[in-house]
């Protein structure tokens, strides 16, 4: 895992999987690569990629750290 993924940074946005099987994709507008592998996995998100998530019904923002 990168550092984006699992630690707080300026930027950045957590980000929580909904979905069963384990997902692995690279953010459209910074390439960065992101990985939520199980159910309810709980990822920072680089902010400028969030959107790209939060078209599809898989993925919801959560609050707090």
């Amino acid at each position: 895992m990168t550092r984006a993924m699992n630690q707080p940074y300026a930027g950045g946005v957590r980000v929580e999987y909904l979905a069963h099987a384990p997902v692995f994709l690279h953010g459209a507008s910074t390439g960065k690569r992101y990985e939520f592998p199980a159910l309810y996995s709980v990822q920072w998100v680089d902010s400028a990629d969030v959107g790209q998530l939060l078209r599809t019904p898989y993925f919801r923002v959560v609050s707090g750290v």
